[in-house]
């Protein structure tokens, strides 16, 4: 998504409900798995433009007009591979890495204006990118290596995110949670 994008989607949004209250910025892809080694250029390039400049660009736009409203709430979706290493997957775990970094600057830069900016770090969950590709055929070792010994349902991701965003929650602000049965607590 480019500026330009972003910025009309902001303003339609504000248009059609008078103001900005609750942004999400869920993007999320990788190129293919290699080691860093043989990571490329344009490995690292698409993968910062799909992973972190969309989400640099949608907080832009959307705490502009959170701030001109008030105050909001900008969620991010990150993973747990912005929090931790992510083995044979270096340009997207430095993509989320750098969603968590974006998070935890804009929520101490723009928090005197009451916007609140979160990332959500989830671990894989049954959605279609899972169920619909060749990550189904190690659905068992990705289970295996969680406390829980089994991966999220989206819902529970959801539900996650609601309770991050909700009003109520109005001091949390900064922070990038792990949702992941466990995984990072080790």
């Amino acid at each position: 998504m480019k500026d330009g994008d972003q910025k009309a989607l902001v303003a339609r949004a504000v248009t059609a409900y008078g103001r900005l209250d609750i942004a999400i910025n869920n993007a999320g892809g990788t190129s293919p798995m290699k080691g860093l080694l043989e990571t490329t250029e344009q490995d690292l390039d698409w993968n910062f433009a799909l992973n972190a400049k969309s989400v640099f660009l949608g907080m832009k736009h959307q705490i502009a007009a959170m701030i001109q409203g008030g105050g909001g709430s900008v969620m991010n979706v990150a993973s747990v591979a912005g929090l931790a290493g992510a083995p044979k997957n270096l340009a997207y775990g430095a993509a989320k890495h750098a969603v968590v970094g974006m998070t935890r600057t804009a929520a101490v830069e723009f928090a005197r204006h009451n916007v609140r900016v979160n990332a959500i770090c989830p671990y894989f969950s049954m959605t279609p990118l899972v169920t619909q590709s060749n990550l189904i055929e190690r659905k068992a070792q990705m289970e295996a290596a969680v406390p829980m010994k089994r991966l999220a349902d989206p819902e529970e991701v959801a539900a996650a995110i609601l309770a991050m965003i909700l009003p109520s929650n109005s001091y949390l602000t900064g922070q990038a949670i792990a949702v992941d049965g466990g995984l990072t607590a080790f």
